[in-house]
């Protein structure tokens, strides 16, 4: 399947490449069957490494086919496959995102799905057709990786590959970023992650100090409103968009986007995963969390039986989660270079310990914050800890 939104046109180009032990054979994804070996792909050559686990084939389905991913609303993609002896090698996606903006958005074409054996032929030629592509549709830089758009999963892992794993967080074994650095990327952005974990002996302490600053700055929190939750969400979205919207590499988040994620994960919602954080009544930022795919379906695999299925809905409706991702996190503009900002991120590190403690959530982890941002070291200065590293790329693909 060519994998195209607005305006696209797929290229049905075949590179092939020969190696010293057999030729190597880049296919374009045409069809639902090569659609699944796309999506099983990771799994099948990172079988057996040390800290992957392989994430439910649902769950990637809803991100990859053009059915179900809102990103093909606003955008177009292609996939392709090496092979070699009939065996899968690797992947790569190449895509354009037309809600991105910014003068230099028109010369932007972005790749992901990167995930390949350990063989410089093999990623060179994965490369080789993602550009072609790109350059068909008039990109002059390569940008990536991105699972499909810069408000999906971002980055190569670079650090953090024993981390347990989380939902929506890659994962990419180590020589994968030398193999990137061969075929003429250059690391142009880091992507840092951090964890909340409650047991963290230091925390509840911290919290006294967090405590009175949010009396003196008249902060104030409320849960989201599950029976208004598309109004709220709404909210959250402009929210996050207007506090985003100055950084590096930034794309506003849709409506789609933000009605797909809500209806992927409103079965695993409730009130004290999300929160408004308000300053004298007004919305100032954002928080929403949702549970750990890899806990609730742990011992299940990535394609679970009737049974197995059995199991994951009663786990959802018992909702005894242990872990989550921070998906949704966002400061408005005009708090982010006043006297209240180190005091709105402390309340929501308060309000995380509160909730998980309540919960019993052991920890959740946010994704992610741009190496250069101030807030980087505003979270890990209130407790937080950096728990995750990844890389975005860039390469220009000018003939």
């Amino acid at each position: 399947m060519t994998a195209t939104g607005e305006n696209g046109r797929s290229s049905s180009a075949v590179v092939h490449r020969r190696t010293t032990s057999s030729p190597l054979t880049i296919e374009q994804v045409h069809t639902r069957a090569q659609l699944h070996d796309f999506i099983v792909l990771p799994r099948v050559i990172y079988n057996g490494m040390p800290g992957f686990v392989a994430p439910l084939d649902y769950e990637r389905r809803q991100m990859l086919d053009p059915r179900h991913n809102s990103f093909f609303t606003h955008g177009q993609a292609a996939y392709w496959i090496a092979m070699r002896n009939g065996r899968p090698q690797g992947r790569i996606s190449a895509q354009i995102d037309h809600a991105a903006t910014g003068p230099e958005a028109a010369d932007i074409g972005l790749f992901g799905c990167l995930d390949a054996i350990d063989d410089g032929d093999v990623v060179n030629a994965l490369f080789v057709a993602a550009e072609a592509w790109l350059r068909q549709q008039r990109r002059k830089v390569a940008r990536g990786p991105f699972l499909l758009s810069i408000n999906g999963e971002s980055g190569l892992l670079l650090e953090g590959q024993q981390e347990p794993p989380m939902t929506l967080f890659p994962w990419h074994p180590g020589y994968l970023d030398g193999r990137v650095r061969d075929a003429g990327y250059a690391l142009v952005r880091e992507l840092l992650c951090f964890e909340y974990n409650r047991m963290d002996v230091g925390t509840e302490g911290r919290f006294e100090r967090f405590s009175s600053m949010r009396r003196h700055a008249g902060i104030t929190t409320r849960d989201i409103h599950l029976d208004a939750l598309d109004a709220d969400m709404e909210l959250a979205r402009q929210i996050f968009n207007d506090g985003w919207q100055d950084n590096w590499g930034f794309t506003p988040t849709t409506q789609s986007d933000v009605r797909a994620l809500t209806a992927q994960f409103k079965p695993m919602l409730f009130s004290d995963a999300g929160f408004f954080i308000e300053v004298d009544g007004e919305p100032a930022a954002f928080m929403l969390a949702i549970p750990n795919l890899f806990d609730v379906a742990a011992g299940l695999g990535p394609v679970p039986s009737l049974v197995g299925w059995l199991k994951l809905f009663i786990r959802i409706k018992r909702a005894k989660y242990r872990s989550f991702r921070i998906v949704l996190l966002g400061m408005a503009s005009k708090y982010r270079s006043s006297a209240l900002r180190a005091a709105i991120a402390a309340v929501m590190v308060e309000e995380l310990w509160k909730r998980g403690s309540t919960l019993g959530i052991d920890r959740a982890i946010a994704g992610w914050v741009l190496d250069n941002n101030p807030l980087a070291q505003s979270l890990t200065r209130i407790g937080l800890r950096q728990s995750h590293t990844y890389g975005v790329y860039e390469k220009s693909i000018v003939d």
